[in-house]
């Protein structure tokens, strides 16, 4: 196994600030699991930060894309009720044209079938496959693998 020195050797920013936060590399086992364990809960607290960040900035996003899209709702509009084709500013230019026009399908049912597309998606039934090598059958192509998963608690709060 990978000396701790040796795994955290490639630092980058992210790693370089979470072994800021928690100091020295300690000597003994125990003090090595806590440290993988501080390392692992300040990694963890920042991509819930980050994620938070990300949701903010969607948001406005949105709000940015929202907005844009009812000025430029408004410009067109005022441009087509007072019959003006062409605006011209110091830097730029509002121009009224004609737009190639999009579909609106009202009845899907009304649809002829030879202007329907037909899909056909075959994938495998995942949940049906692992139940039938869980009771014991052989699914050619298919295996079921073990794997593990490591529980970190803080022993002061057991």
């Amino acid at each position: 196994m990978k000396s701790l020195a040796l795994i955290l050797e490639n630092t980058n920013t992210v790693l370089e600030n979470a072994l800021a936060s928690c100091g020295p590399i300690p000597e003994t086992v125990n003090g090595k699991i806590d440290y993988m364990a501080k390392i692992m809960d300040y990694l963890d607290q920042q991509s819930m930060r980050l994620k938070k960040d990300a949701e903010s900035i969607a948001r406005q996003k949105k709000e940015h894309d929202n907005l844009y899209e009812k000025l430029k709702e408004y410009v067109e509009k005022e441009m087509y009720d007072e019959s003006i084709v062409e605006m011209l500013g110091s830097e730029f230019k509002f121009k009224l044209g004609q737009s190639q026009g999009s579909l609106n399908i009202i009845d899907e049912k009304l649809i002829p079938d030879e202007l329907k597309e037909t899909k056909i998606v075959i994938k495998p039934d995942n949940a049906r496959i692992k139940a039938m090598l869980t009771l014991g059958h052989d699914v050619p192509g298919c295996q079921l693998v073990q794997g593990f998963k490591l529980t970190i608690r803080n022993t002061k709060e057991d």
